[in-house]
C-alpha cells in the first residue's frame, strides 16, 4: 500500500513530547504511531489527488492553481 515513508520521526516525536509535557513512549508503540501517521497522511495525499484530478481533468488542463487548490479544500474541510 504505502511505499514512501512521509511521516519524520524525528519532529513527530519532539511535537508529541511537547504535547504531552515529556510523555515516555515506548519504540513499540513509536512504530506504531508512525504506521498511524502513515496511514493517516496517505488517505489525505490519496484524497487531494482524487480531487486535484477531478478538477484539472473537468478544466482540461494540468496544473492545479489557487482558486482550484481553494475550492478543493473547501470541499474537503465542508
Amino acid at each position: 500500500m504505502i511505499e514512501n515513508k512521509h511521516v519524520a520521526k524525528g519532529p513527530t516525536f519532539d511535537t508529541i513530547k511537547q504535547l504531552t509535557e515529556g510523555l515516555n513512549i515506548s519504540n513499540e508503540i513509536k512504530e506504531q504511531l508512525i504506521d498511524y501517521f502513515e496511514k493517516k497522511l496517505y488517505a489525505e495525499i490519496e484524497l487531494v489527488c482524487k480531487w486535484a484530478l477531478e478538477v484539472t481533468e473537468l478544466q482540461g488542463k494540468r496544473t492545479l492553481q489557487e482558486k482550484d487548490w481553494k475550492f478543493i479544500l473547501d470541499k474537503i474541510e465542508g
